[in-house]
């Protein structure tokens, strides 16, 4: 069975592919001792040296959702995504999902996760994620603020069937424990 959680940052488990973009900390995983020297020269903070410390990056590929997925067509049995299709643009939304789809056998199932803007703190997501201030910040902002509708209408569009809303770490989904550690609005769908 084949299981792949993109955007995994540096949570990934076992039995699972984890995908992540974060290209620095997962290069930085697969040298010893790199990461004591860089927290020694204050590159990486006591957080970032505990992730490597702990190894929490050493079983994550990188991937970049932007491009074609990396995985041959009708391959996957499930997919896990967490709080990254806001930080794409809605064109790259799209055609990542879109990916998943190919990737996906038959009667796979794909689960995600994003802010739910009802209850999330619009004061919050105004001030400190939805813009940029800075060019720097732009890679790491909300860049579409995802409705139900309209997430279940794009993956209607593309072909996915049985589209539903899921509460936080319930339905019929493998490592749901393990796996979903955020909530949100959270929709699973069937190829």
């Amino acid at each position: 069975m084949t299981k792949i959680n993109f955007g995994c940052f540096n949570s990934n488990i076992d039995g699972w592919i984890g995908v992540e973009h974060a290209l620095r900390h997962i290069i930085l995983s697969r040298i010893p001792s790199l990461s004591w020297l860089l927290w020694k020269i204050k590159i990486l903070n006591g957080e970032q040296y505990r992730w490597h410390k702990e190894g929490l990056f050493k079983s994550v590929k990188y991937g970049d959702v932007t491009k074609k997925l990396k995985f041959r067509t009708s391959s996957v049995d499930f997919i896990y995504s967490s709080h990254l299709l806001e930080h794409l643009w809605r064109d790259d939304a799209i055609s990542f999902l879109r990916e998943c789809y190919r990737i996906l056998k038959i009667d796979g199932v794909i689960r995600i996760c994003i802010p739910d803007w009802n209850i999330f703190k619009m004061q919050q997501t105004f001030e400190n994620s939805l813009f940029a201030r800075k060019k720097a910040e732009l890679r790491l902002s909300h860049k579409w603020c995802w409705s139900f509708g309209e997430l279940k209408q794009a993956l209607d569009k593309i072909g996915f069937i049985n589209i539903s809303k899921h509460d936080f770490q319930v339905g019929n989904f493998p490592d749901l424990g393990k796996v979903e550690h955020r909530d949100g609005l959270i929709i699973q769908a069937q190829k």
